[in-house]
């Protein structure tokens, strides 16, 4: 997973509130909350200039959100209750990335602010007479802090197609790949060509040397 910055909103509970984030180094630093506008108007123009000015510095911006209030500008919309193409809830991704990163010594909670601990109460899976699997969540001891904590995890292996950050980084690729001079690749087909000419003049005639 390569080094990102993360800014992770959370827009379903209230307060609303968004967290900073850097992965670095195969590790994730967490800084410290940024309280959010409870008034949905002065929440739309915070939160848009908000949404512009991380963009432009190259953060990857997920919002967890009922609405499509954030993601129709510009933000990736995470709603941890959904499945994804296993069949397994968001949750349950993040959860898993939270308990590796924490087992390896790769995370850092916000300094100072508690509550930002992932309990492994807040989530159960059993099976039913099937045996598939069945996922309960404890949505009502799920804190906003941990939904920024997920939230953070789960961007760490998460790419945004539609992000500055992932365009910028796919066009530099390409960039670098390029030839530096444009008639680069005419020039390697002339010099192909007469590379060929000179060992087919230099090789020996048909029926000499034991070559029929």
């Amino acid at each position: 997973m390569s080094d990102k910055k993360i800014l992770a909103i959370c827009l379903s509970v209230s307060p609303p509130v968004a967290i900073e984030a850097i992965w670095f180094k195969n590790k994730l630093t967490m800084n410290t909350p940024i309280p959010l506008q409870p008034n949905r108007t002065a929440l739309e123009a915070s939160v848009t200039k908000m949404l512009q000015e991380y963009e432009e510095r190259g953060f990857e911006v997920l919002v967890e959100e009922a609405t499509i209030f954030a993601s129709a500008r510009g933000a990736r919309r995470i709603r941890l209750g959904t499945n994804d193409e296993t069949g397994k809830p968001l949750l349950l991704t993040a959860l898993n990335i939270y308990r590796e990163l924490k087992m390896q010594s790769a995370i850092n909670l916000p300094k100072g602010q508690p509550g930002y601990e992932l309990p492994d109460s807040i989530f159960d899976a059993d099976k039913d007479a099937r045996g598939n699997n069945i996922y309960h969540v404890d949505w009502a001891n799920l804190r906003p802090t941990h939904v920024l904590t997920m939230l953070c995890c789960y961007a760490t292996q998460f790419h945004n197609p539609d992000s500055s950050y992932f365009l910028s980084r796919m066009f530099s690729d390409i960039e670098d790949a390029a030839p530096s001079d444009r008639y680069a690749p005419l020039k390697s087909i002339i010099q192909h060509a007469l590379t060929d000419e000179t060992e087919m003049s230099v090789s020996p005639l048909t029926g000499q040397g034991n070559y029929l």
